[in-house]
């Protein structure tokens, strides 16, 4: 259980203020998460979640076309593709961690962020995500072949605590569906 607070006191504060699927750091990526808030604030603290698929639909034609066989890499080395395919749907998806990405294999610092820019903005469209606004007793399972999501701010008067756990699937990618595109070396 991974423990996320807005006061250093009763967890890893700060965490997650971007874009994100949960894993993407890792060579074998997690495809599930699981949130549960512990100590719900009277104000802020809501979490987002961004569709994933209709991320990738809701750019231009010309952009997914250009995007479509790029790779990410994150500072640690591990490499995935920006356009995935889900491992049970199949559905092209977008694959993007905004704050962990390093860079984008072969095109320069610039572009990457252009790219990186453009995918955030279509991330936050209305129509392509949703706010929650946490309850007490909440418990959210995500999918992060299927959603990103984002920690909106807390006022440091305001108590949030959430207990993230994710669940491990080593080599869910490649184990089903279309295996020639669905991982990168």
């Amino acid at each position: 259980i991974f423990r996320l607070a807005n006061n250093p006191i009763d967890g890893y504060e700060n965490v997650g203020m971007y874009w994100h699927s949960d894993g993407t750091f890792r060579e074998d990526a997690t495809p599930i998460s699981i949130f549960h808030l512990i100590a719900v604030p009277e104000q802020g603290g809501d979490t987002w979640f961004s569709r994933l698929r209709a991320t990738l639909t809701s750019l231009p034609d010309d952009f997914r076309d250009e995007i479509d066989a790029l790779q990410t890499v994150h500072g640690n080395h591990v490499i995935h593709p920006l356009v995935n395919k889900h491992p049970v749907t199949g559905e092209k998806h977008i694959y993007l961690n905004v704050g962990l990405t390093a860079g984008i294999l072969g095109i320069s610092p610039k572009k990457t962020e252009e790219i990186i820019n453009m995918i955030n903005a279509h991330m936050s469209l209305p129509e392509n995500s949703y706010h929650h606004k946490w309850q007490p007793g909440d418990l959210i399972v995500a999918d992060n072949f299927g959603v990103a999501h984002q920690a909106r701010p807390v006022a440091k008067k305001q108590k949030r605590i959430l207990h993230r756990t994710t669940v491990s699937a080593k080599g869910v990618w490649w184990e089903k569906g279309d295996q020639t595109t669905s991982h990168a070396v």
